[in-house]
């Protein structure tokens, strides 16, 4: 059994159930087709590491629709718990009782995360006790943990990169923080998004493409930045 495991959050994309922070800005619709194009981007990478991928989801009741969508090559589990951060600890704590001695959990809202972010973050890990991608206002794009430096309590305390890895150095666990990488929360990222495009290795993005046909989405300041 391979001793990593990889991991991210999935919505099943229900037209208006799916809980993404753009909903408010873009309208339920154009949420979840973004939220679809996000996930399948982030899974893109995932793929490429060629490591065990645990794919938790809500809503309960749509793992074979997710299997349809997404594949079997994958391991689905419901998430579980009250918020993100109890959810995250439910999702480390299940990966480790299957014996994983390492997990990463990585963001599905950063669909251009440079490969060599990833890669470094796994590696980072066999070195590290813990590892944090911190992203704009130090929300995470990516948690690394070992099954000796996970502590419940403290994940689901942080609420956010300093925060945990404050609380993980306290305990005398080794962390490494690595380079910021923006994530998409709203508009303003999407159009941070469009700005960067091609300065990443990155050849075809879904969430990108879905942009370009929707320029709408981004509002008057789309049609500025192809002036630029």
């Amino acid at each position: 059994m391979c001793d990593t495991a990889l991991m991210t959050f999935v919505d099943y994309p229900l037209p208006g159930c799916v809980e993404h922070v753009l909903a408010s800005e873009v309208g339920a619709p154009s949420a979840t087709v973004l939220h679809t194009c996000l996930v399948l981007d982030t899974i893109t990478q995932l793929d490429m590491l060629r490591l065990p991928t645990h794919l938790f989801y809500t809503p309960r009741g749509r793992r074979r629709s997710l299997e349809v969508w997404l594949g079997t090559g994958y391991s689905y589990a419901l998430q579980r718990g009250a918020s993100f951060e109890q959810r995250l600890a439910h999702a480390f704590a299940s990966l480790f009782d299957k014996g994983y001695g390492r997990v990463v959990w990585v963001s599905s809202n950063a669909p251009d995360l440079p490969f060599a972010y990833l890669t470094l973050g796994v590696h980072e890990l066999t070195r590290a006790d813990a590892v944090f991608g911190p992203g704009q206002h130090d929300t995470p794009y990516l948690i690394g943990l070992t099954r000796d430096s996970f502590r419940p309590p403290l994940l689901e305390a942080a609420r956010s990169c300093p925060q945990l890895a404050l609380a993980m150095e306290g305990t005398g666990a080794r962390v490494k923080e690595l380079s910021r990488w923006d994530i998409v929360e709203s508009v303003r990222d999407l159009h941070a998004l469009r700005r960067r495009a091609g300065a990443t290795v990155r050849r075809y993005s879904l969430t990108l493409s879905y942009l370009r046909n929707r320029e709408h989405i981004l509002g008057a300041q789309a049609s500025n930045e192809a002036d630029e």
